[in-house]
């Protein structure tokens, strides 16, 4: 898994994987195995943050799996994620990559260019979150961010 977690989050750009066609196979195999795995193992769910912060009504655990936001929402989630502080980030990195996978999928439809740089968006922010035990895979399948099955 530490190799597989290394190519998947560092040397593909997701929305590569999506242009390819591969990403309509990767992410919902990932999301079934995550779900499979919350569900055996209950009691080593975990989560980062409550909430994004900057925009802690907007985006909140809970929320499922795609939220649909109104404009002036995904326009306050869309500034919360350009303008996030790097600190912040490395403290609520599941937070953010969930936002950002969000909006991904929010404009999937309208503009595949802008949906394209909130899934890499999202890469990046969960870049930032590495278990020294390399175990950084398996933890992000037990997170309660619903992260694979968000992203499209």
């Amino acid at each position: 898994f530490a190799i597989d977690w290394h190519y998947f989050s560092l040397k593909f750009r997701w929305s590569d994987l999506v242009r390819s066609g591969f990403g309509s196979v990767i992410w919902p195999s990932i999301h079934v195995l995550a779900s499979h795995v919350r569900h055996d193992t209950p009691g080593l769910s975990w989560i980062d943050c409550e909430a994004l912060p900057g925009a802690e009504s907007l985006v909140h655990k809970g929320l499922g799996v795609a939220p649909e936001f109104t404009q002036q929402q995904l326009l306050a989630v869309v500034e919360v994620l350009s303008g996030a502080d790097m600190a912040v980030v490395r403290r609520c990195p599941l937070a953010f990559a969930y936002a950002a996978a969000a909006v991904s999928r929010q404009f999937a439809e309208v503009n595949s260019k802008v949906s394209f740089q909130f899934l890499d968006a999202a890469q990046d922010f969960i870049q930032q979150y590495r278990e020294v035990n390399d175990f950084t895979f398996i933890n992000l399948l037990v997170a309660e961010w619903p992260l694979f099955s968000t992203i499209h």
